[in-house]
């Protein structure tokens, strides 16, 4: 068994800034040092609009923000 998954992290999420009108989409994921048995848990964070925060949150099956 390996360290390294192969998920596509985890930890999705998808927020809705109202004042400014768009989406904020996230996920978490390890990164992996050579030589060190530690993770190193990275975020990844985008700003989209309406139609790409529907299409992540059923890619990921998270709720869609109201």
């Amino acid at each position: 068994m390996s360290r390294h998954n192969t998920s596509g992290g985890y930890g999705h999420f998808c927020k809705y800034y109202k004042t400014f009108d768009y989406y904020r989409i996230g996920w978490m994921f390890d990164r992996y040092y050579s030589g060190s048995r530690l993770r190193y848990p990275q975020t990844m964070v985008r700003d989209t609009d309406k139609k790409g925060a529907i299409r992540f949150c059923k890619k990921w099956d998270i709720p869609f923000p109201k």
